[in-house]
């Protein structure tokens, strides 16, 4: 419907002297729609701002009112961007905050770039009282619902993705906005790009664990020196860990028989757990994956690149001093020789190694020289690599058993992808319901670094009872709000938190899964301490350096 205000509206637009717009007027009248048709039309986007029905955004107008401030926290609320003179902003049922129309005024005198039209009817409206806004409500709910799944499931691995999606849907549910399928789905959706290397480099992993190239390896790492024994088997370790950046699939991959080399040294059983722990945790922080990293990349999405690139060095500066340290000091556990082997009949052939030789410098192009060299992704290479490793076996095997194992690679993967996708359910329905926008009002008065570091102080304290789900939501939030300022760099610090949450879990944590592995429930977990802060100190000390230094060290971003 074309309307006679709407040459009117043009003229402002258009105008050299013009100021915030305010059409006033009877309700139901078409205010708000010749607005936004005049937006759609004459705008490359729209932002709208209910200031009745959105108390979130109306509370935006509380504190401060300097523009700059505003446009940050409308953004926020909003989740687009706000162009100078391209984007139209409709701030609707502006009588009923008063600060928004004083705000009018700073707009006018100070950012007159910035294109806003108020809407307001001859009603006034009656003043609210309240006691906690409904997201504080609505934010026990879905946190306290996951903590109560994982209480009564001793953070149970299994029931992460059960729990974040049970949280979701109540989340939805308390909003009044009923199941709300398409944020929960496209939420999930937004890690997908970044975990399609993950799963792929699972079934690459175990290919070639089932066609004896992974037990070549092991011979190859396991030294007698007690230098050697320790930084190889930390290696053999972290590799899964480094590909998919799970730090379960190390566990998975190599527990076993790093244990039973352990054993043949005399090794104590806690001291085992924690020397398995402490390299899966470090494989899972190392370059070129890690999820920690991508959770937290995918919160900072509007900022970076895409959500998982430029984390190769930051990684590698967060995690390498932990990894040299402990290759260094774990070498003590190696006092005893091995016995020795048996000599082989026909030494083995390395060729079964190729396709991870190739994988890994592959890898390490992409992530030193891919701004420069684009070699087709990690994907791309994870299956050139189990297509060679199914080509290549160190044993015979027939058609059936590789697909046995591509299943198999699939299981393995299964309960990590699973439960970053249903993270991604989480914070999209949160989102939805105006959690984000109250957090982001929040820490708006608080510097970039201080929030990152009370966040990953509240994720270690939170994750050391319930593991690394509230953690990983923890920081992928802590990114989001304060994103104009983000670097990958400060991110991987964050980042750090998550992995370290996992690690210091007294309960589901790394030690749990290690003692699952190799079926040691009488290992307790006091025992292992040591051992894990041994790993988990220095990547903290790390992490801390690299949010706090954070800007200063952007030239790690290839």
């Amino acid at each position: 419907m074309i309307r006679k205000v709407t040459g009117q509206l043009i003229n402002w637009k258009n105008s050299s002297t013009r100021k915030p717009l305010i059409l006033n007027g009877a309700r139901q009248v078409g205010k708000t729609y010749i607005l936004r048709e005049f937006g759609k039309a004459n705008y490359k986007n729209v932002v709208y701002i209910n200031l009745e029905s959105n108390e979130t955004a109306a509370s935006m107008f509380d504190g401060d009112i300097d523009p700059k401030r505003l446009i940050k926290c409308l953004e926020a609320e909003a989740g687009e961007r706000i162009l100078p003179n391209d984007t139209l902003v409709i701030l609707d049922e502006i009588q009923s905050c008063e600060r928004a129309a004083t705000s009018l005024k700073y707009f006018c005198e100070e950012a007159p770039e910035y294109h806003i039209a108020a809407a307001g009817s001859l009603l006034s409206a009656a003043g609210k009282d309240f006691i906690m806004r409904e997201e504080y409500i609505l934010a026990i709910v879905m946190l306290g619902l996951v903590a109560l799944v994982l209480a009564f499931t001793k953070n149970d691995r299994k029931w992460w993705t059960p729990a974040l999606l049970l949280a979701a849907v109540a989340g939805s549910l308390a909003a009044g906005m009923g199941l709300r399928f398409r944020e929960i789905v496209e939420g999930s959706f937004g890690f997908l790009d970044a975990l399609l290397p993950v799963v792929m480099a699972a079934l690459f992993l175990r290919m070639l664990k089932d066609n004896g190239a992974w037990g070549l390896l092991f011979d190859k790492l396991a030294g007698r020196s007690p230098l050697g024994a320790s930084f190889g088997l930390l290696f053999y370790l972290a590799l899964p860990g480094m590909l998919t950046g799970c730090a379960s699939m190390g566990v998975l991959m190599s527990a076993v028989p790093v244990y039973d080399y352990l054993q043949k040294r005399n090794v104590p059983k806690s001291k085992a757990v924690s020397f398995i722990a402490a390299g899966s945790f470090l494989g899972m922080m190392l370059p070129p994956n890690c999820l920690p990293a991508i959770i937290a990349a995918n919160g900072a999405g509007s900022v970076l690149p895409t959500p998982y690139v430029g984390f190769f060095l930051p990684l590698l500066v967060l995690s390498a001093p932990a990894f040299l340290l402990c290759g260094l000091l774990f070498a003590g556990l190696f006092k005893d020789e091995p016995a020795a082997a048996p000599a082989a009949e026909k030494k083995a052939s390395l060729l079964p190694l190729f396709p991870l030789g190739l994988v890994l410098l592959l890898v390490l192009i992409d992530g030193l020289l891919g701004s420069y060299l684009y070699i087709g992704g990690q994907t791309l290479v994870f299956l050139i690599g189990l297509v060679l490793a199914a080509l290549l076996p160190a044993v015979k095997r027939n058609a059936k058993g590789v697909l046995s194992s591509l299943m198999q690679g699939i299981t393995d993967c299964a309960l990590p992808v699973a439960a970053v996708f249903a993270l991604g359910s989480f914070i999209e329905v949160s989102s939805m319901n105006g959690i984000r926008g109250v957090y982001s009002l929040l820490i708006l008065p608080y510097s970039t670094t201080a929030v990152m570091l009370a966040l990953m102080a509240l994720s270690l304290l939170v994750g050391f009872f319930f593991s690394a789900p509230l953690p990983a939501f923890f920081i992928a939030y802590a990114v989001f709000p304060i994103g104009w300022l983000a670097n990958t760099v400060t991110v991987t610090g964050c980042a750090a938190a998550i992995g370290l949450a996992w690690l210091i879990a007294c309960r589901g944590g790394l030690v749990s899964l290690v003692r699952d592995e190799l079926s040691l429930p009488e290992v307790s977990y006091k025992e292992t301490v040591p051992g894990l802060l041994l790993a988990g100190l220095p990547v903290l000390l790390m992490a801390v350096l690299l949010v706090v230094f954070g800007d200063s060290m952007t030239g790690l971003i290839l």
